[in-house]
């Protein structure tokens, strides 16, 4: 019965595309989240990360209390993109989120530490193709 269905009604090319996505789907939103949740947990439980931290959030002016404010919420945020983008929970909500809040730092960064945007590791750069892949996980998002 299915050879004769697929003989009667072949897949479009658009059938095709649909397919080949819907499989690549879950693996980008596994890897985002996993982007996310790593990124806030890696300041907390790492120390050198921690003071690293630290001593760029000084350079943003932010020191005591501020920072570690600043280093705890921001820590909480990413963790929490993160857990709802793995358990596939609000997906689109949490794109929109994650590219507010990369978009913010981003600017953030480029506004008091300027040199990172030519930095060879690319901190900023990387988040070009971030925000490209939180904008297709979004419009696959069903």
């Amino acid at each position: 019965h299915v050879k004769q269905a697929m003989l009667e009604e072949p897949a479009t090319h658009g059938d095709l595309w649909q397919t080949r996505l819907q499989s690549v789907q879950p693996l980008l939103r596994w890897a985002l989240g996993l982007f996310w949740a790593a990124s806030g947990l890696i300041p907390i439980l790492v120390e050198q990360s921690r003071w690293e931290s630290y001593a760029l959030l000084e350079r943003l002016g932010l020191t005591g209390r501020l920072a570690n404010a600043a280093l705890y919420g921001a820590a909480a945020l990413d963790i929490l993109l993160g857990f709802l983008l793995l358990m596939a929970i609000q997906v689109r909500l949490v794109g929109g989120i994650g590219i507010f809040a990369t978009l913010l730092f981003s600017a953030l960064i480029l506004g008091f530490m300027p040199e990172f945007l030519w930095h060879p590791f690319g901190p900023l750069t990387k988040n070009i193709p971030l925000i490209a892949a939180l904008i297709i996980m979004m419009v696959l998002e069903e």
